[in-house]
């Protein structure tokens, strides 16, 4: 009876050598404002205005943390677009209002 030879192996991964990747800029980093980046970005979405005002700086203030200004945008975004549907509810409710 004829034997089966075992398969090859499997080539190695990133064809031999890993790649020099630069090291992640991930909330590990350092900020220009002195405070923990993951805090920083907690506090750009905190309620009451807190996570609005705090956005503002950190997109006007922050140069060094790639992460922190990401949550501040985004969180400018989310801040804009619900001022803009509670404004369009506002005015939506005007017009029934006046339409009743």
């Amino acid at each position: 009876m004829a034997t089966i030879p075992p398969p090859p192996p499997p080539p190695p991964m990133y064809g031999g050598e890993p790649p020099n990747l630069p090291p992640p800029s991930g909330p590990g980093g350092s900020t220009s404002l002195g405070i923990a980046p993951n805090l920083g970005g907690l506090l750009c979405y905190a309620p009451c205005c807190i996570g609005l005002i705090f956005s503002i700086v950190v997109a006007i203030a922050e140069k060094s943390s790639r992460f922190l200004r990401f949550h501040a945008f985004q969180s400018l975004l989310v801040h804009g677009a619900a001022f803009a549907l509670s404004l369009a509810i506002w005015v939506l409710s005007m017009l029934v209002a006046f339409v009743s």
